[in-house]
């Protein structure tokens, strides 16, 4: 695998690096509602920054195309980290029992895997190649259908996910809102 410098990079450190901050941050303080799960969240949302980053500076479809799936799961478990933090700091842990919390990861988790078969299948990209503009180039794709999938239920659980927090916004008084 080679890499290149991008321009594109320095922002994506400085995001990687505010992630792991806030994996530190919540794992220091995993016993507060919300903690955990927000630890859970960061986690995946540096796995996808960092990949990203990788698949951007890489060289040649191969490399390209090996970060772009990796990438995948990022893709697919933060909508999923959302929905448990927001469950989990609106103070619905009931909620969070053991078959929810597994049903509600069969998606993401057929999407990663599909989106590392893919090549063989073309579920979630039908084809892929290197899009570039100018100094910046990333994997380009065609989506399969099982992308789609993933797409609306990642947008659904990402809208109950945020109507939680906005439902806790309004509830809660003084500096605890």
């Amino acid at each position: 695998m080679q890499f290149e410098y991008s321009p594109y990079i320095p922002p994506l450190l400085i995001a990687a690096i505010v992630s792991a901050i806030v994996v530190i941050y919540a794992w220091m303080r995993r016993s507060a509602s919300g903690a955990l799960a927000l630890f859970v969240l960061a986690i995946f949302v540096l796995e996808w920054i960092l990949s990203y980053s990788l698949e951007i500076m890489g060289v040649g479809i191969e490399t390209k195309y090996f970060w772009g799936v990796i990438e995948y799961i990022g893709i697919a478990f933060v909508p999923y980290g959302w929905l448990i933090f927001s469950i989990s700091y609106s103070g619905q842990e009931q909620i969070l029992s053991r078959r929810f919390l597994i049903l509600t990861a069969l998606i993401p988790s057929i999407t990663v895997l599909l989106a590392w078969t893919t090549r063989w299948h073309g579920l979630v990209w039908s084809e892929y190649h290197i899009a570039g503009q100018g100094d910046f180039s990333a994997l380009g794709v065609s989506h399969g259908p099982w992308f789609f999938v993933h797409l609306v239920y990642s947008y659904i659980i990402i809208l109950i996910g945020a109507f939680l927090l906005v439902r806790v916004l309004f509830r809660r008084k003084g500096m605890y809102r």
